[in-house]
């Protein structure tokens, strides 16, 4: 048998490679006898086609992996972050068209304000039309068994003039319907005195000669009025507003 001392070889003679003694200065590629070369001091490796490729211990803060992805990505079981840089922009997400379709049951999304961000819904009413706006403000419909400001006396008004004196009497025979305000005046000389039903010159509330007051008293209050000392027939003014 002989014995080969040689190192060195043509690398293009598959007899002159078989004859050397090579220990790793070119590596023969496998069956069609090409040597396996090297780019930047680093092994040139043909990975063939395989079904699993699996790279083992990335970390973050170290490694990074380029990919293509031809078509529809599924990243699966995420325990922590994702950071996506942007590249160039702007950037379309979706089928091609800028649309994405997101899949939950709870979708939650903060720090939207009107200057900067629109959200573009359809709210609807009762019967499934949409509900509008005009120049920023939110369309609304009163309907009419809304009764818009009940402070508002404008259905009737009745004027009485009523002479109190030392005994408590009603202010008005029969209260006006649906009655809001009612107002009083003392045109007469003496102290005048009004309160509920039964009231005295030491529970009323005092009209002084001169004196105005109105309150916002419904229709099925009674108000009585009575004369202090030497009343005979004062006159009170009566004016009630509904």
């Amino acid at each position: 048998m002989g014995v080969t001392n040689r190192l060195v070889y043509d690398p293009t003679d598959a007899n002159s490679i078989a004859a050397s003694s090579t220990v790793g200065a070119y590596i023969l590629a496998g069956d069609d006898g090409s040597p396996i070369g090297s780019t930047s001091n680093a092994l040139d490796v043909n990975i063939g086609a395989v079904s699993d490729l699996d790279i083992r211990d990335l970390v973050y803060t170290q490694d990074s992996v380029t990919a293509h992805q031809g078509g529809t990505w599924t990243i699966d079981s995420i325990t922590n972050d994702v950071n996506v840089t942007q590249g160039t922009s702007p950037w379309v997400i979706g089928d091609g068209g800028g649309s994405i379709t997101v899949d939950a049951s709870q979708l939650d999304i903060d720090d939207l304000n009107a200057t900067d961000d629109a959200v573009a819904a359809w709210l609807s009413d009762g019967s499934g039309n949409a509900i509008g706006s005009t120049g920023g403000s939110l369309d609304v419909n009163v309907t009419n068994d809304i009764d818009v400001d009940d402070g508002i006396a404008n259905t009737a008004i009745e004027n009485t003039a009523t002479a109190v004196s030392t005994s408590a009497v009603n202010v008005v025979s029969s209260a006006l319907s649906s009655r809001k305000y009612i107002a009083f005046a003392n045109e007469g000389n003496k102290a005048l005195f009004v309160g509920k039903t039964g009231v005295t010159t030491a529970n009323g509330f005092p009209l002084y000669p001169g004196m105005q007051q109105s309150w916002r008293i419904g229709p099925s209050v009674a108000v009585q009025a009575i004369g202090g000392n030497g009343a005979s027939s004062e006159d009170l003014r009566v004016m009630e507003l509904s």
